[in-house]
């Protein structure tokens, strides 16, 4: 980030913050992609008594914990090996984070039955 002289290295490539458009766009995917899944279960568990509504809290408690994670991406900085303030960097972030998530519901909700 800082050269010899002690000034700011600034690299025509490299942006200062991270790209909000792309990191909102995930946040909204996650939002109306898995979010009703757990209202959905809540429904079911409350009229039909299928599946307890314990599950159905801990998908929605599971859900928020994702979502909140997700909107963290400094702390995801630290431990992946692409710089996610770039702009390339960002929308790999997004996407794999959306597509991981969707693959895991999509295996532990066909592993239970529940789709």
């Amino acid at each position: 980030m800082y050269n010899e002289a002690g000034g700011i290295d600034v690299k025509n490539d490299y942006e200062f913050a991270y790209d909000i458009p792309i990191l909102v766009a995930g946040a909204m995917y996650l939002c109306v992609s898995t979010l009703p899944i757990g209202f959905l279960l809540l429904h079911s568990s409350i009229f039909y008594d299928w599946p307890s509504v314990y599950v159905s809290f801990f998908v929605i408690i599971f859900q928020i914990i994702i979502f909140y994670i997700y909107l963290c991406p400094d702390f995801w900085n630290k431990y992946l090996p692409l710089d996610i303030k770039r702009k390339k960097g960002m929308f790999f972030y997004a996407v794999a984070f959306c597509l991981a998530l969707r693959i895991f519901y999509m295996l532990v909700f066909g592993f239970f039955g529940l789709i």
